[in-house]
């Protein structure tokens, strides 16, 4: 299976082995009949699209002269979509995270349980997760930590010093009193 972010589409191999290439932009129903629907690439015939189902609206193919739609899908399809869901940062403690799914990005739902990003904006459609660790963020907790670490060793190295200058105090006064 081949995806490149960006991209709107998908390559999967079929039985055998050669590359089919599938359509993943999509929209509701609802949203193609309203206009409503930003779309980049158009299908012509359901097996294009990565669901089955192209629904093909006379304007475009009008304007295009050949039957031209756009990827669909209806509320019986098993959409199935995962995302990390990251626990926010506390004190010392890094990012979390555990799998969650359900539907993907800008399908109807109205729950968020029902999303893999469990984002369900106005009990409309779901929204992509973004609120994962940034980039570098693990070195920022790498630099904080060795930080402590040097802090602790210079602490403990300072106690070590007087306590050895202390008992080196003690040794010459007990050897002056002599």
């Amino acid at each position: 299976m081949q995806y490149k972010p960006g991209y709107n589409y998908i390559k999967i191999p079929d039985v055998n082995g050669n590359e089919i290439e599938y359509i993943i932009d999509m929209c509701s129903r609802s949203d193609i009949e309203s206009n409503n629907c930003v779309t980049v690439r158009y299908c012509n015939k359901d097996s294009e699209c990565l669901y089955n189902e192209c629904f093909i609206r006379p304007d475009l193919s009008k304007q295009y002269g050949h039957a031209t739609g756009i990827c669909t899908f209806t509320n019986n399809t098993e959409i199935s979509h995962c995302d990390v869901i990251y626990s926010p940062t506390r004190w010392f403690k890094s990012y979390s995270g555990y799998m969650y799914c359900g539907k993907g990005y800008e399908i109807s739902c109205k729950t968020n349980l029902e999303c893999s990003s469990q984002s369900c904006s106005n009990g409309k459609f779901s929204w992509q997760y973004v609120n994962g660790p940034q980039e570098g963020e693990g070195l920022t907790y790498g630099v904080v930590y060795l930080g402590i670490i040097v802090i602790i060793g210079i602490i403990i190295s300072c106690v070590c010093c007087c306590c050895i200058a202390f008992k080196n105090r003690k040794r010459n006064k007990m050897q002056y009193l002599e």
